[in-house]
């Protein structure tokens, strides 16, 4: 009788002490170096919606699981509910949670992550949220001047910016956020600015290769507009024409880094610009015909298969004036088709031999 009344204690002991827990406090702000999709949702259930996923060798985000949800990354970017079945806690859901991430990675990484991703990240959108920045190295020409570079601006943009975080962690609904709205004159712009991209989009836009970018753009600049005038003026007031444009400024050295790593024109088109400047120099010195085979043999090394030059040649015929026919047995590159044809010339030209 005694023990079992001793095991009764020791029972209610645990269901009071269960009881009592404490509390587990929220946290204001998560910060992940890597970390799996399911893990990132957990934190956000369990704190704030707001987090960063952050690392300085971004290979350990983007050829991990952390990365193996790309669709699951773009819905946080959109504000959309983000929901996640588990076998112990049922569904996890977040509704307009905020997730920034900062990945620095080298090109190796990049490439690796781009060739065994399950997802399409550029058709998915994945790639196009993202701000790219890919400058030149600076290797060989960072010398020592011995001039002390001041702190102060870095301290105010630090200071700024704890404000701002610390704002935020007082937040008590996360879900009925502050809109901060476009002047008259910003909105008027943003509309040019869209129909610019619009049109760029189409073919032979800069864009035309890059629709994935582009139909992000102009919400980007939307987004760092309201940045920019968040940090520097009241949110009562509207983002004015100025600050919009600051933004588009920025958003375009950003848009050229992108084309630069992502949307290298396709080689037909690198090796047309290569064989047109090839061709320059003939016309320069006065020749207008070219045996096509001695292009195969001669030109730029891209277009030293039949295939690759009949697609570069395919490329200029439509946006360079250059011709093509057959002489007896012989196709001929003619440079300057919109002059009349000249048979003579054509048997002396041929005749030439190219001497390197």
């Amino acid at each position: 009788m005694n023990n079992k009344r001793r095991n009764n204690k020791v029972i209610d002991e645990l269901i009071a002490h269960e009881d009592n827990k404490p509390i587990r406090p929220k946290l204001s702000f998560v910060k992940f170096e890597d970390g799996t999709p399911e893990g990132v949702m957990q934190s956000l259930c369990e704190n704030v919606p707001n987090a960063m996923q952050s690392s300085s060798e971004g290979g350990n985000i983007l050829n991990t699981k952390a990365s193996a949800k790309t669709g699951q990354n773009n819905s946080f970017w959109s504000g959309d509910r983000v929901s996640h079945n588990t076998k112990t806690d049922g569904e996890m859901a977040i509704v307009d949670g905020r997730l920034t991430m900062n990945i620095m990675v080298q090109p190796t990484a990049l490439q690796k992550f781009l060739k065994k991703s399950s997802t399409d990240v550029r058709g998915n959108g994945f790639l196009s949220r993202y701000l790219v920045c890919a400058p030149i190295s600076t290797c060989g020409g960072r010398y020592e001047k011995g001039i002390k570079s001041t702190s102060d601006n870095i301290k105010a943009f630090n200071t700024k910016v704890a404000e701002l975080l610390s704002e935020a962690s007082e937040l008590k609904d996360y879900t009925n956020r502050k809109t901060i709205r476009l002047s008259s004159k910003a909105k008027a712009i943003w509309i040019e600015v869209f129909n610019d991209v619009e049109y760029k989009m189409g073919g032979g836009g800069m864009y035309q290769y890059a629709r994935d970018h582009a139909s992000k753009l102009l919400e980007i600049i939307g987004r760092l507009a309201a940045l920019l005038h968040c940090f520097e003026y009241s949110m009562d007031e509207d983002i004015s024409s100025e600050t919009l444009l600051e933004a588009i400024n920025i958003v375009a050295y950003f848009s050229g880094q992108f084309m630069k790593v992502f949307c290298a024109p396709p080689k037909y088109v690198t090796d047309a610009e290569n064989l047109k400047g090839w061709f320059g120099g003939y016309v320069n010195s006065g020749r207008r015909y070219l045996k096509k085979n001695d292009i195969l043999k001669f030109g730029p090394s891209g277009t030293r298969k039949k295939a690759s030059l009949d697609a570069a040649l395919g490329y200029l015929k439509s946006n360079w004036r250059i011709g093509e026919f057959l002489f007896g047995r012989t196709m001929v590159i003619d440079l300057l088709p919109t002059q009349q044809i000249d048979e003579a010339v054509i048997r002396q030209e041929l005749t030439i031999k190219f001497v390197f």
